[in-house]
């Protein structure tokens, strides 16, 4: 990299970590495009010139992210290989609820709005997460060799994605989340397993099943008084 580039690396960096603070710092997105090139302490064409619009800085802000949470994934293997797919969406939901004040408004302004250039990106790595466990769950007979392991991974980031939603909203809380992404997952690994593993996983299911809401919460973020006290996830 030439010193032109580095400084050009350097500077985006500058701008994806200014945001970060306005995100926390306002705990949304509304910001304007002007405060944000304050914020990094770089002028308005520098910020368009580096890193386009609104939606392609956020979604470079979530890529960066999205590079950070591999290697936490990376870095806390499951005591068996086998067992990672079954884990990964607890893991991932973790990093998200320990940032929400980040995390929830990035998700929410990205849930609705699409950028050629950094959103297959983004949607490469979540299925790359999920294709590492598989694989590890196929050669340690969870799995069946046959299956089509490209659109579990994708069934399987879906259904995550589907969880985050409602926690972006607050219909589910951090616990809730949890819970709910491994519900998700358990259940699809359930439905393609082994018959030598089922047994357990039915198990697993049940355990997480008594953590999970019987309803979302209420709009706005308040909670049904008739909702139980909830226990965390295993």
């Amino acid at each position: 990299m030439n010193l032109r580039e580095k400084h050009k690396s350097e500077r985006r960096q500058q701008i994806l970590e200014a945001a970060r603070r306005l995100i926390r710092a306002t705990g949304g997105t509304e910001f304007s495009m002007l405060r944000l090139a304050q914020e990094a302490e770089v002028s308005l064409i520098t910020l368009y010139n580096l890193l386009g619009s609104k939606s392609s800085i956020f979604y470079a802000l979530l890529n960066d992210s999205l590079d950070r949470l591999d290697e936490v994934t990376e870095a806390q293997p499951s005591p068996r290989a086998v067992d990672a797919v079954l884990e990964l969406a607890g893991i991932v939901a973790d990093v998200y609820t320990h940032d929400r004040r980040f995390y929830r408004p990035l998700m929410q302004f990205l849930l609705g709005s699409s950028d050629p250039e950094h959103r297959p990106r983004a949607i490469e790595q979540g299925m790359e997460r999920w294709r590492r466990p598989l694989r590890a769950a196929v050669r340690g007979g969870l799995l069946p060799a046959s299956i089509d392991q490209e659109l579990l991974a994708r069934q399987l980031l879906i259904s995550f994605v589907g969880a985050l939603e409602f926690w972006i909203h607050e219909e589910l809380d951090d616990d809730a989340f949890r819970a709910q992404s491994l519900y998700g997952s358990t259940l699809l690994v359930l439905a393609n397993a082994l018959p030598a593993a089922r047994p357990r996983l039915v198990e697993r299911l049940r355990r997480i099943e008594r953590r999970l809401p019987r309803r979302f919460a209420t709009p706005g973020g308040r909670r049904d008084p008739r909702l139980r006290k909830r226990r965390p996830a295993a």
